[in-house]
């Protein structure tokens, strides 16, 4: 089962270079890098458009994401029901299903710090694959969470965290303490449990290089590579996992 990061905010001449820093790895790619995919990669997918983007290097995916945490602000899914997700997106999974690309649905946030049951179950049926984000302190909820569906497959990222004490909105040491000292499992242990799960596709990482918010500040709490181009510690830990 493969390890992915997600493509956020790639350099497209540097996306290889960064990829191959540690062998093995998959990219989750955004539109603007489809044509640099490799074989076994995943697209992201949140329009028809996009859809009729990635079809054209159909023999390369090994699944399609169809958006991601619509149900952000909560179960009942406020910022975007399960209803009117679906509606907005069956006209690009109907494409990628006739190009006989495998689809999975938004990965979902755990609204409020649990397992979205409410919005979960709408989809069930949508895709072939349910999708599901998580902050490593929230791994026992997930693994709990995913019991219910006994027959479904999964794709799950996984969010670790670094410290960041600036800017203090996105102050991360809490979580980070959570992750560190509250958690049964290491956010290592945990990749490699979900490895030997045979109801998981694939695990994404977020993300694959440490960039900018819209705000101007460095995300510099996320990635497998930080802003000058090497290893964090989540990069280290996932280069472990896949030498194994």
């Amino acid at each position: 089962m493969k390890v992915y990061a997600w493509g956020w905010t790639p350099n497209p001449d540097k996306i290889d270079e960064w990829r191959d820093k540690i062998p093995g790895l998959g990219v989750i790619h955004y539109p603007a890098t489809f044509h640099k995919a490799r074989k076994g990669d995943i697209c992201f997918i949140n329009s028809e458009h996009s859809a009729k983007r990635a079809i054209q290097y159909a023999d390369v995916w090994n699944l399609a994401i169809l958006g991601d945490e619509r149900n952000v602000t909560g179960p009942s899914g406020e910022h975007e029901s399960p209803k009117d997700y679906m509606d907005r997106l069956r006209p690009a999974r109907n494409i990628l299903r006739e190009a006989s690309v495998p689809v999975a649905n938004a990965g979902l946030a755990m609204a409020g710090g649990h397992f979205d049951h409410d919005y979960q179950q709408e989809l069930v049926h949508f895709t072939g694959v349910s999708n599901q984000n998580f902050r490593c302190y929230r791994y026992p909820r997930v693994v709990r969470g995913m019991q219910w569906y006994k027959s479904r497959k999964w794709f799950l990222t996984m969010i670790p965290l670094r410290i960041n004490w600036w800017p203090l909105k996105y102050n991360t040491f809490f979580a980070w303490f959570r992750q560190a000292f509250l958690t049964p499992l290491s956010p290592e242990e945990q990749l490699k449990a979900l490895r030997k799960r045979t109801d998981v596709v694939g695990v994404g990482i977020w993300c694959l290089r440490e960039g900018k918010l819209g705000d101007g500040y460095w995300q510099g709490w996320h990635g497998l590579i930080d802003r000058n181009d090497r290893l964090t510690w989540q990069g280290e830990m996932v280069k472990r996992v896949l030498n194994e």
